[in-house]
Order: structure tokens, then C-alpha cells, then sequence
């Protein structure tokens, strides 16, 4: 995830990295080329899966899922634009009640999904929130990803061959 700048929009607030898609360039090249450009994570070994779209009436945000191969060169990334305070890899959690959650993200297909994504905090930044935007469609994201199994809620280590958002903007930055 990404720690936005203070001077972009909305910064101070954990997203996925993204940006404005250029000319000519679809929502799929504009995602794979903002993260390689604020993660490094390299495009040409990214494979993009489902995507969502959150349309607004002048401008609309392309999400995607993303596999990437587990490489030990990529686990810690640091913000290469100044857009990002700091680059992080956050762990998905399988819910550990079910009951306890609402709508989709509680049930997809009679299957348990993934609890929003939480940055933590640290001595540097505290505990930030997640990017309103993101926050208010992470129930319909997280029915793209690969369900979570028991074993991939409760291990201790990340694994990055899993889908993770990546996001290309149409319109505004």
C-alpha cells in the first residue's frame, strides 16, 4: 500500500498506488506503469487480473488485481515519487468471525473474503486511515480477490504470489 503525500490529494491516507492515465494509454498500461514507477515492482513481471471500475460523472478509477511472483528483491519497498511517504506490503486477513462482518465482505459465493486491509502504525506516521475512495469500495474489491483460506488467514508469512491492487485513474490525479 502507499502512504500518500500531504500535498496530493486526500494525502496523508493509505491507498494503492496509481495515477492519471496518459494519452493514448489504456487503465491496464497506466496501473502497471504507475506502480512499477512508485514501487519499482517491474510491470513486465506483474500479471493484472480482475479489475473494478468506480465511475464518477467526470473522471473514474480503474482498480486491478495483480499477481506478482515472490521475490526477496521487492520485500521492502520504499516510495521512488515524491507522491508517496512510504511503500508498504500489508497482509490481507481472513475474518475470524465471519457474523461479525457486513455485506459482501462478510460472504462471496458462501465463501469467507478479506477484512480491509490495515497499514498499522509506527513512529514515523501513527496510524493513518485508508484513501476515503478506496475505503468505501474495499467490500466490492475484495470479492475479486481469491477467497482466503484458513491456512492463508492465519499465516505468519507474506506471500506475493496472492492478487494485490494496483490502480490506473482515468481523468483527474
Amino acid at each position: 500500500m502507499q502512504l500518500r503525500a500531504g500535498w496530493t490529494h486526500r494525502g496523508g491516507t493509505w491507498g494503492v498506488p496509481g495515477g492519471a492515465v496518459r494519452a493514448g494509454e489504456s487503465p491496464a498500461e497506466a496501473a502497471l506503469r504507475e506502480c512499477e514507477e512508485e514501487t519499482g515492482l517491474p510491470a513486465r513481471v506483474l500479471r493484472l487480473g480482475a479489475e473494478h471500475i468506480q465511475a464518477h460523472p467526470d473522471w473514474s478509477y480503474t482498480t486491478f488485481t495483480a499477481q506478482a511472483p515472490s521475490d526477496e528483491a521487492w520485500d521492502e519497498l520504499v516510495p521512488l515519487d515524491r507522491e508517496s511517504l512510504e511503500i508498504r506490503w500489508v497482509r490481507l486477513s481472513a475474518p475470524s468471525t465471519p457474523s461479525g462482518l457486513s455485506g459482501l465482505s462478510a460472504r462471496r459465493n458462501g465463501t469467507t473474503t478479506w477484512e480491509r486491509p490495515a497499514p498499522g502504525t509506527d513512529d514515523v506516521y501513527g496510524e493513518a486511515p485508508l484513501l476515503p475512495a478506496f475505503e468505501a469500495v474495499w467490500e466490492e474489491l475484495a470479492t475479486l480477490l481469491p477467497a482466503p483460506s484458513a491456512e492463508i488467514g492465519r499465516s505468519p508469512a507474506r506471500d506475493r504470489s496472492g492478487s494485490h491492487d494496483i490502480g490506473g485513474r482515468d481523468g483527474r490525479d
